[in-house]
């Protein structure tokens, strides 16, 4: 989306509901390789300290939404809270979040992911493209070391390594993906990388039948 930005640091509290858990580790992990990040971070606050500059935002919004009932408007879905709050807070961004984009995650995410040791002693998850199957876990977060090997504090074990194995089915799929791609020199003309396999089966069964034939016929890539 924005191809200059390759480092991000995620600053969240960390309720095991939401962000520290396994799932959102290795969705994690997933994007920054999707987006060929070189190197990302997700550091959660101690309970109790995760106020931020987002609070107040999100206060506010919440306020300016229950102004509106107050004065005889009615909430009964997401467009319609988006209506009252976009024009009561125009310098404020909002972004509808869809079924369809809910099922793109689902669709990338493996049917098992193994626990993550330490969890809730987790500050601290580190990712980068040198080890792009793998987690560093801290304790504290650590400036220092940015997402190399933590000589201060890392947890024991200081990694984890995520999943990235293909069910029967998703791998039966990118063969005909492929072979189909190869009829149609689609992937002589564009660049495949093995590593993102799920990314491209996501990005496929998104599609509609009709997509599928079209993009196939005439030899239209599924990203550049």
């Amino acid at each position: 989306m924005f191809p200059e930005i390759d480092t991000i640091h995620f600053q969240s509290d960390g309720p095991t509901t939401q962000y520290r858990n396994k799932t959102n580790f290795w969705l994690m992990t997933h994007f920054a390789n999707s987006f060929l990040m070189k190197e990302v971070t997700w550091n959660f606050s101690e309970s109790g300290h995760g106020k931020s500059s987002a609070d107040g935002i999100g206060g506010s919004v919440k306020r300016t939404a229950d102004k509106g009932v107050a004065h005889g408007a009615d909430i009964y879905n997401a467009v319609s809270f988006l209506e009252i709050v976009r024009y009561a807070s125009p310098k404020v961004n909002f972004f509808e979040v869809l079924p369809s984009d809910i099922e793109v995650v689902d669709a990338v995410l493996p049917s098992k992911i193994k626990p993550v040791p330490n969890t809730m002693q987790i500050h601290q998850l580190t990712w980068s493209k040198v080890q792009s199957f793998s987690a560093g876990l801290r304790y504290l977060s650590c400036s220092t070391c940015s997402t190399s090997s933590c000589s201060h504090y890392a947890l024991q074990p200081s990694t984890w390594n995520f999943p990235n194995h293909l069910s029967t089915s998703d791998i039966l799929s990118f063969a005909l993906l492929i072979s189909i791609g190869f009829s149609r020199n689609w992937i002589h003309t564009h660049h495949v990388d093995i590593n993102h396999i799920s990314s491209y089966l996501a990005d496929f069964k998104m599609l509609t039948l009709a997509q599928k034939c079209s993009m196939f016929a005439f030899s239209q890539p599924l990203r550049q």
